[in-house]
């Protein structure tokens, strides 16, 4: 039985080790990253690599935000409702309320 992690079903062994697609299973030095903002779901299947990246980009030090939504699936941002805008105007206080660019 071959296993694979979710976030790799479709993806060429090539495109697994370029920085672009798979930044956990590349040597890319996380210190060199920019700000970033992480948004994570508690009923998405990507949850425990989106918890394991942010724990990698705050071990590295870069500025993180995480925004976490406990209740929400995978790819509950595109779907219409005030949800998506309660998030979207987190994200604006954050981009305003801090002295780092996102």
């Amino acid at each position: 039985l071959l296993q694979c992690n979710p976030i790799c079903i479709g993806i060429r062994d090539d495109a697994r080790r370029d920085r672009r697609v798979n930044i956990l299973g590349s040597s890319l030095l996380l210190e060199d990253l920019p700000p970033t903002l992480i948004v994570t779901a508690g009923k998405d299947i990507l949850l425990p690599e989106n918890l394991k990246l942010a724990s990698r980009l705050k071990q590295s030090r870069v500025v993180l935000h995480h925004l976490h939504y406990p209740d929400y699936q995978h790819g509950w941002i595109s779907f219409v409702g005030h949800e998506k805008e309660e998030l979207l105007e987190e994200i604006n206080l954050l981009i305003h309320g801090t002295n780092h660019r996102l």
